[in-house]
């Protein structure tokens, strides 16, 4: 074997042990506060894609889904799901059933499982879950309760493995807004405007 070809053999194997996975789970309990005053707390588990496996090259984050796990009571129990292309948004519930919100994360949704014009699931009291026909079927919830990928990612990222408190997080939102006018707070539904935030 000549040298050039005992050096790759001997290479191979150790870079073989640095690279990355390409898919980064980021997960975290989080305070969700529902519109009657009651304080949950949802298990957060946020899917990123690398933009390389190699470690020494500039990586960048694309979010991919987003998994959510939490105490829906009956006949729920501990609902658990791992959303496909969406990130969570708003988790809330009125007169027994669950309604959660779904933005289209960074990659777009391969299979649509709620409508563009309503995008919510709706955990019915019954058991059965529906994606919503339209937004005049959803309670006027006042905020959004689950922090959207915002800020700096090394800061975004502070949070793996940790309680992230309600006070915490909206601060930490309303300090990093997506946009200008990126705030927690909804805009009353009005038929005429659909769904505006």
């Amino acid at each position: 074997m000549d040298r050039r070809r005992m050096l790759a053999a001997a290479i191979v194997p150790l870079l073989h042990g640095c690279y990355y996975e390409r898919e980064y789970p980021l997960s975290w309990d989080e305070e969700v506060l529902l519109h009657d005053g009651r304080m949950i707390i949802v298990r957060v588990t946020r899917y990123f894609t690398r933009s390389t496996s190699l470690p020494w090259l500039q990586t960048n984050y694309f979010l991919k889904d987003m998994e959510i796990a939490f105490d829906a009571g009956p006949p729920w129990g501990r609902f658990q799901r791992r959303f496909i292309g969406y990130e969570v948004e708003l988790i809330d519930t009125k007169n027994g059933d669950w309604y959660l919100k779904l933005g289209d994360a960074t990659v777009d949704p391969r299979n649509r499982i709620v409508k563009e014009s309503a995008p919510f699931l709706i955990l019915v009291r019954d058991g059965k879950e529906r994606p919503a026909v339209s937004l005049q079927e959803i309670p006027n919830f006042p905020r959004y309760n689950v922090l959207p990928y915002v800020g700096p990612r090394e800061d975004f990222f502070r949070f793996r493995n940790t309680l992230l408190k309600w006070d915490t997080k909206m601060k930490f939102w309303r300090d990093h807004p997506r946009s200008p006018g990126d705030v927690p707070e909804r805009r009353r539904y009005n038929p005429n405007e659909g769904d505006t935030k």
